[in-house]
């Protein structure tokens, strides 16, 4: 069985999942702890050790029943090779360190890239930079931690410019050294040491796949694999992910290759997107409300508090309408299918809303943890040699279907 584990902002899961591409049922999900002090942003690489080895005890499993590790995390943050303090992919205050990148290099990068953070580090923290061998994203970090081999995961094509460049350190005068070298998602980065076996309970030598950062797998496991399908991550933003058959030049989204290795993909996010919703139920006096009970009422023909009610009912077709007219930008006319993922993707409410704004069917999918899944699908995948748009097609199942201004079939 293949080990999946993804270490997200506030939890690290694990699943296993059957070489067939069959999920074994059995999830472990355990909280991190984050750094309490005035930078909300940093984290301790502590944390995430202490849960994931509490999420392999959780997970019970027999070492023997374990062939291939791979793991995903969120996003450009940066951890030091020797442990300790770790700066999140949120962590946005090297906003002078982005100003001089643009100024030296013409690159564009937001302060919470890759490049602006390690100039901050190494300027603001700086016993920490010379402390450090190396620095790496949370699933590079946990992949070390393994196998003692460092590596940088480039999962997709055109995705180089958020990341670096040789000629890029040497113009900032960041050493390259600090930076492993790069590697594909799916290769194999190294095996179990004996030391890792004793303290996560995984047999030594077992071979560890590199991952990628968290929205690949999500995209995988949505299904959304085919040019016109579009990939929804729901949650406390909202991310579309639209497969292109056409690359676009537009600097506002990303582009690069879709994880199908054929297409594009092209991106685009709400930063607050159920937290909006969130924001409104609590305004609107609604915290007593579970959603599932909240969708009912509002979605009912009476209402003890109708002027409510149509501010909640606002919120959610806001909401859906910014996703339909950002959908409009960034795809090419063409959109036959939203995948939907995500806790709110439950909600048949809100499905039903996003199909009447977006013109196009919404289908959810039959797993709560659609980035594990699509990361056990990248690692069957990349073990098989099987085409990985054939490997989704077979293992992702569809659970609902909601039609643009017809409901649910």
């Amino acid at each position: 069985m293949i080990l999946t584990a993804d270490i997200g902002t506030s939890f690290i899961k694990a699943s296993l999942v059957e070489t067939t591409g069959q999920a074994e049922g059995r999830i472990a999900k355990i909280r991190v702890h984050r750094l309490r002090n005035r930078f909300s942003d940093i984290t301790d690489t502590s944390a995430w050790e202490a849960s994931f080895a509490r999420v392999m005890s959780d997970l019970d499993v027999r070492r023997e029943d374990i062939d291939a590790v791979i793991i995903t995390g969120n996003g450009p943050t940066l951890a030091p090779s020797c442990g300790g303090r770790t700066y999140l992919y949120s962590f946005s205050d090297a906003r002078e360190e982005s100003e001089e990148i643009r100024k030296t290099l013409g690159l564009e990068l937001g302060p919470s890239m890759f490049l602006p953070k390690a100039l901050y580090i190494r300027k603001h923290d700086a016993e920490l930079w010379e402390r450090s061998d190396w620095f790496m994203s949370s699933p590079e970090y946990l992949s070390y931690l393994l196998t003692g081999v460092p590596r940088t995961v480039l999962a997709l094509e055109g995705l180089e410019k958020w990341y670096w460049k040789d000629e890029w350190l040497e113009a900032l005068g960041i050493e390259k050294s600090k930076f492993p070298p790069f590697i594909r998602t799916g290769e194999r980065l190294g095996r179990v040491t004996t030391e890792a076996s004793h303290r996560f309970g995984i047999r030594e030598g077992v071979p560890v796949l590199a991952g990628c950062p968290d929205f690949v797998p999500a995209i995988v496991g949505s299904g959304a694999m085919r040019p016109g399908m579009v990939c929804n991550r729901s949650g406390s933003s909202e991310g579309l992910n639209y497969c292109s058959a056409k690359k676009t030049d537009d600097p506002f989204y990303m582009c690069y290759r879709h994880p199908n290795g054929i297409d594009w993909n092209i991106s685009a996010v709400i930063p607050r997107g159920f937290l909006q919703i969130d924001t409104e139920k609590s305004r609107l006096g609604f915290d007593g409300f579970s959603y599932t009970d909240l969708f009912e009422y509002i979605n009912s023909p009476v209402h003890m508090d109708e002027e409510a009610s149509r501010g909640m009912r606002h919120a959610c077709e806001a909401l859906c309408h910014e996703l339909g007219v950002l959908l409009g930008k960034i795809s090419d006319g063409v959109v036959t299918e939203i995948r939907v993922s995500g806790a709110p993707s439950k909600y048949a409410y809100l499905n039903q809303l996003r199909a009447d704004s977006l013109g196009a069917r919404v289908s959810t999918i039959d797993t709560s943890e659609a980035g594990l899944q699509g990361l056990g699908i990248i690692a069957i995948s990349a073990l098989s040699g099987e085409d990985v748009s054939l490997v989704a097609q077979r293992v992702v199942k569809i659970k609902d279907n909601f039609l643009p201004n017809r409901g649910r079939s």
